[in-house]
């Protein structure tokens, strides 16, 4: 049952693992020429605290019971987050594509002050970073439903949606890892990382957005059909 619960939850972890935007936060921080570890573990912390809070509040609010429905196998809650998504993705994908302008991007000048900030500061920006971007909601949200929905023992829910932040989170952590394991090779690498992110970040992102965007729609779209 858990298995089949990861499985489901899969393409909301794989949706956040490929989002471009933490990872170069991350990256930036672990530059910084004071206590940039630091700074990148507190961070990491900071988006930690916020997902299982998220985990928490969500988790008690998000009923399955009356919701669910045996003909689909699917919960009309999920269907609907699901198609959400899929419409916010692929409307942002346009607006990039366009280049139009988004509330959401990357601001330079703030991205400019990521590698001179406190540590503080650090912990405070990985908090807010799941709160401030939308996309992030749904895709937290709808992991949330999924694992509600399939009416696993709680201490197994728990672990499950745990198992679920460790993973979205993989990106986050490797090059923390990576810095701590080997700390001299590590800047180099890191460095070229960070440049080929924020360089390519605009088609990344569009790539991921489009991909994402086509397959929450048509799951959100075919659970309602199937009713």
């Amino acid at each position: 049952m858990i298995l089949e619960t990861l499985l489901e939850i899969l393409p909301f972890i794989l949706g956040s693992i490929l989002a471009p935007f933490e990872i170069i936060i991350i990256l930036l921080l672990l530059k910084s020429q004071y206590n940039g570890l630091g700074k990148a573990g507190l961070f990491l912390l900071g988006v930690t605290t916020t997902r299982i809070l998220q985990g928490i509040i969500f988790g008690l609010v998000l009923n399955p019971g009356a919701s669910a429905d045996s003909a689909s196998g699917k919960s009309p809650v999920i269907s609907m987050l699901l198609l959400v998504l899929g419409i916010l993705l692929l409307n942002k994908a346009f607006k990039i594509i366009k280049k139009e302008p988004d509330p959401e991007d990357d601001p330079p000048k703030w991205m400019a002050t990521i590698e001179s900030a406190t540590t503080a500061k650090a912990y405070t920006l990985g908090m807010q970073i799941p709160l401030i971007n939308t996309k992030m909601w749904v895709f937290t949200l709808g992991a949330i439903s999924t694992i509600s929905y399939a009416q696993l023992a709680l201490p197994i829910s728990i672990y499950t949606y745990l198992l679920f932040t460790v993973l979205v989170q993989t990106l986050l952590i490797l090059p923390i890892l990576f810095r701590i394991l080997l700390p001299k090779r590590s800047i180099t690498v890191l460095q070229a990382t960070s440049t080929w992110l924020v360089k390519n970040n605009r088609t990344i992102l569009i790539v991921v957005l489009l991909f994402f965007g086509v397959y929450f729609f048509y799951q959100g779209f075919s659970g309602f059909l199937m009713r």
